[in-house]
């Protein structure tokens, strides 16, 4: 269950815009760090750029980010149609225009957008390009942005290895506070912690957790997130309210153990 540009808005809501325009630039100052990426703060009379690439022979690249939604519709193809309008006007120099929206494209929207592509490009002779959903997240997950700005929990199989020296109840506290402090504030993404937890079955026999419950409040935890999980949505009230309670219980079984750190 991987996040997707969804969960922005449903993290940010009317922020998500600007979250989605910072993670455009933080993607195509990685792809093109060899020349220079601008951004432009939008509004009223910005020519439609959002960012920018100035290209060592003096040719622009122009980006524009459109975080819709849902769909292509006609207001979307509007937004498309001026934003490139103005693009035109006001770039100097420029051999491309890139759109970016998270979203994939319907069929009846992919033909819509092949037909005006074409068309814009026989009359401005320019280079056309859509980064829809599924190129931008490779991106970002090339240029290591994903964990970031979809605050997700990393499962890392090495995590010994930093901290094998230290003693044994340090050890297995960083083992496990990445994952209890992402139970603890609700940030998280459901499958990432199942794989953490199911990493951690082997502490279950550990002379350490003999007297606690933190582990078994995580296996049932993660069984709820199984069955009843969907994008990181609990929709079933009974289960929401468990494993609300077991996040909660898992919190503070964790702090009864008092790991020194």
């Amino acid at each position: 269950m991987k996040r997707e540009f969804d969960w922005l808005w449903d993290k940010y809501k009317e922020g998500a815009r600007g979250e989605f325009e910072e993670l455009c630039y933080r993607v195509y100052s990685n792809e093109y760090h060899d020349e220079t990426v601008s951004r432009v703060r939008v509004e009223q009379g910005d020519g439609g750029v959002d960012v920018y690439i100035k290209h060592d022979n003096d040719d622009l690249t122009v980006i524009q980010c459109k975080f819709f939604r849902y769909e292509v519709g006609d207001a979307q193809k509007d937004q498309i149609r001026d934003s490139f309008k103005s693009a035109i006007k006001n770039q100097e120099g420029m051999t491309k225009w890139i759109l970016c929206i998270p979203i994939i494209m319907s069929d009846k929207e992919n033909k819509w957008w092949q037909k005006w592509k074409r068309k814009k490009e026989d009359e401005y002779e320019i280079d056309i390009d859509l980064h829809n959903a599924d190129i931008l997240m490779t991106f970002i997950k090339e240029h290591e942005l994903y964990d970031e700005y979809f605050n997700t929990v990393r499962i890392d199989k090495d995590f010994f290895k930093d901290v094998i020296k230290l003693d044994e109840k340090t050890q297995i506290h960083n083992r496990i506070y990445p994952l209890i402090g992402a139970i603890a504030n609700a940030d998280y993404d459901m499958f990432e912690v199942v794989c953490h937890v199911d990493q951690l079955m082997d502490l279950r026999a550990h002379r350490l957790f003999k007297e606690s419950n933190l582990i078994d409040y995580l296996d049932q935890l993660t069984y709820i997130f199984s069955i009843y999980g969907d994008r990181n949505i609990i929709k079933d009230p009974e289960a929401y309210e468990n494993a609300e309670r077991l996040r909660h219980l898992i919190v503070s079984e964790y702090k009864k153990m008092d790991f020194a750190v």
